[in-house]
């Protein structure tokens, strides 16, 4: 950065990093068309010099605006409360304030201006300001406070005082050393003799009903935010509609309470139609996402009319309403825009996107938007009523894990960003940046960078909005969960922001991770909710130091545990704040990894330049399984029989144990099996760099759940994972 230099100055004041170093350690400056670019999707004015120093201006002057405190101050728990407060240099005056807690209790006291400790000087078009701080001498508890200023019964300011435990929650037993093991699983891959084709929140529930006998205090699933109803081939659970809502496709129709009256319904489910469907999208290998939303809508819309026919005053009317309310603004907008939806697709199906529909219906406080709210009000209810049943499951699977005894219940995810055509982009057009996406700087593996398609938030209008969305969005996704894991968590630090169009280059943004981190922390433990980040890759230091520092735990895979030689790295090296597992739905199960089926798959897809590269991965992962094999036989566990140097050509079960073995000698506090390693699937769920040519978020795995307690593969390797090498022995 030049300091010299005004767009630099700009860039900077708005977090626009001036370059980064990219995988292989070269520095990569990021030159002026970059930072305009940013700036503008920012809504700053910088398409010229003169708007640059506009802008910048603008900059000086709200930074030194003549306000009396800040609108926002977060503090950790036992840090000292030193509020700011600016007022022209050489103020004398009575400053009075008032400190109300979170639980409507007050404390007042004053002070005179000119005794407090002088911070900052600024001179301003020919005005000088000087910035005091008032230690407030006040010790409240983890909260959202707020402290009110009167200087000279005239001048009044308002300041929101967060104040967040030092550390997020953790459960009593993490607490006193003890380690958890669980499962990770597809949820709409899992198979039932009851579900519609796809996995659906009853069968989270019995699966952890299920695996919770054997030893599972945890089951993880990829994100179940709200995708798209009227394109139910866009599936990816890391490219949202909205992560403030569900995806409503997960509904279990037979658990719905108006079923039990709801003749229509009942019908489309026992007819020898229905169950021929059903029985059709239940055998499939792969989830027939489409004709899954098509059967369920019928039914969907069955139940629906028979609860409009409840009484107004029955319990699950009035459960209804009270949801509806305590969801407020943000559900209303969600119910309104799938309502929309729903509504332009029929007369043209390229306005599934909200960006093209017209004019009037662009944004959710227009007038045209209110008044087919209005009109329509039966199908805004319909979809509000969706999400309640989508929200009552998904608690329901959170209780019955927890009653059979899991300590976390459900591990949900929180992806790291939305689509620009969904919901949540449509409803916070003041915090997403629309003309940019996130995505990742070139590596090994992607040599031109990545674009991910997905918003980000505005680090200024996250701020503007004195971080509410960003809370909203914590507390929501906290509400079932026992642990959540934020995917991305660089995310809070900085995030690689890409310009529209592939001709400019991208660069890094810093958010204020200091305060992102607090406010989690907060609502982790407001929530009893565990926090895992996903760190993986390359990520600074400092982050995993950050995550620690405030009681969030990282990510260890077996895969990417190698030293500078490429040596696995042993057991004993593993953090304990962390949950440790051997790969994720990007990669392939153990038995793939050894057979090198994503290698084969890239081949397939011509995602190598030439044969020379695919021989080089084939050899690379040769290498990988030598040395995790010498790493087994340094830990004592490599099964007899094995040479190291020499690989066998497939896994065994006994090879399979033994990783697992390893698993459970790390000292990290969560363990986590991967469900297709128990059932020897080979396929992973997910192969990054593609969208249909390889299945992706498709595929089903295992038995029915009903037949799980007869599992005994998986039952060994939670088990073993665990730590616990004798089956049945006491949790």
């Amino acid at each position: 950065m030049n300091p010299e230099d005004p767009l630099d100055r700009l860039a900077e004041a708005y977090d626009i990093e001036s370059g980064y170093r990219d995988i292989w350690g070269r520095r990569r400056e990021i030159g002026a068309e970059t930072k305009r670019a940013i700036l503008q999707a920012m809504g700053v004015a910088a398409e010229s010099d003169a708007a640059v120093e506009q802008s910048l201006n603008a900059v000086v002057v709200a930074a030194a605006a003549d306000h009396l405190s800040p609108p926002l101050l977060i503090r950790r728990a036992g840090e000292p409360i030193l509020l700011p407060v600016t007022a022209d240099a050489g103020c004398r005056g009575r400053l009075a304030w008032t400190f109300r807690r979170e639980d409507g209790s007050e404390q007042s006291g004053e002070a005179t201006l000119h005794a407090l400790e002088l911070v900052e000087q600024i001179t301003l078009r020919g005005r000088t300001l000087h910035r005091h701080a008032l230690a407030l001498p006040l010790k409240p508890p983890p909260g959202y406070h707020r402290c009110t200023l009167l200087l000279d019964e005239t001048v009044r300011s308002e300041t929101e005082i967060v104040i967040a435990p030092r550390l997020g929650y953790l459960p009593d037993c993490l607490a006193q050393d003890h380690r958890l093991a669980g499962l990770t699983a597809p949820l709409y891959g899992l198979r039932s003799a009851r579900n519609a084709g796809i996995g659906d929140f009853a069968d989270l529930a019995s699966l952890a009903e299920a695996a919770a006998p054997m030893g599972a205090d945890f089951i993880g699933i990829n994100p179940v935010h709200a995708l798209f109803p009227t394109e139910p081939d866009r599936i990816s659970p890391y490219s949202p509609s909205s992560r403030l809502f569900s995806n409503t496709l997960l509904i279990a129709l037979d658990r719905v309470p108006e079923l039990d009256h709801a003749e229509k319904a009942r019908r489309l489910l026992e007819s020898a139609d229905g169950l021929a469907t059903l029985d059709r999208l239940r055998a499939s290998d792969l989830v027939d996402y489409p004709a899954v939303a098509a059967f369920k809508q019928g039914v969907l819309e069955a139940l629906f009319e028979a609860f409009r026919n409840l009484p107004p005053s029955s319990p699950r009317r009035v459960a209804f309403e009270a949801f509806r309310q305590a969801g407020g603004n943000a559900l209303e907008r969600q119910a309104t825009f799938d309502a929309l939806a729903a509504f332009f697709v029929t007369s043209d199906p390229v306005k599934t996107d909200w960006r093209c529909w017209p004019a009037g219906y662009r944004s959710p406080e227009a007038p045209d938007v209110q008044a087919f709210a209005a009109k329509h009000a039966e199908r805004v209810t319909f979809h509000a009523y969706l999400q309640w049943l989508a929200d009552e499951e998904l608690g329901q699977a959170q209780a019955r894990a927890k009653a059979c005894g899991m300590a976390l219940g459900l591990y949900l995810d929180l992806a790291v960003g939305v689509a620009p055509d969904g919901a949540e982009a449509w409803s916070h057009q003041d915090v997403l940046v629309e003309s940019v996406r996130v995505g990742a700087p070139p590596d090994d593996f992607n040599p031109n960078g990545q674009n991910w398609g997905l918003l980000p938030l505005s680090p200024a209008g996250l701020k503007t909005r004195r971080y509410r969305p960003f809370i909203e969005l914590m507390r929501r996704n906290m509400r079932h969960a026992g642990a959540l894991r934020i995917d991305h968590v660089l995310g809070l630090a900085r995030s690689f922001w890409l310009p529209a169009g592939d001709a400019v280059p991208g660069t890094y943004v810093r958010y204020p991770l200091t305060d992102l981190l607090a406010l989690v922390a907060l609502e982790s433990s407001r929530n009893q909710c565990l926090v895992v980040g996903e760190d993986l890759g390359t990520v600074p230091e400092t982050l995993r130091s950050a995550l620690d520092d405030h009681g969030l735990l990282g990510c260890r895979l077996l895969y990417f545990e190698w030293d500078e030689t490429g040596a696995c790295r042993p057991a004993s090296s593993y953090p304990r704040r962390c949950i440790a597992s051997i790969g994720t739905h990007d990669l392939p199960p153990l038995r793939g990894f050894w057979e090198g089926r994503d290698i084969a798959w890239r081949a397939r897809l011509g995602q190598y330049p030439d044969a020379a590269a695919e021989r080089a991965d084939r050899e690379a992962r040769e290498r990988q399984k030598t040395n995790l094999l010498a790493c087994l036989a340094a830990e004592g566990l490599l099964p007899e029989g094995i040479d190291p140097a020499h690989p066998p050509a497939s896994l065994s079960e006994p090879l399979l144990d033994a990783f697992h073995r390893f698993l459970g000698r790390t000292p990290s506090m969560l363990k986590a099996v991967q469900y297709e390693d128990a059932f020897g699937a080979v396929e992973q769920a997910n192969l990054p760099g593609t969208i249909d040519e390889h299945p992706n978020w498709r595929r089903k795995v295992g038995p029915p759940i009903e037949n799980l307690r007869q599992a005994d593969r998986l039952s060994t390797l939670l088990e073993l994972a665990a730590g616990r090498e004798s089956a049945g022995a006491e949790r």
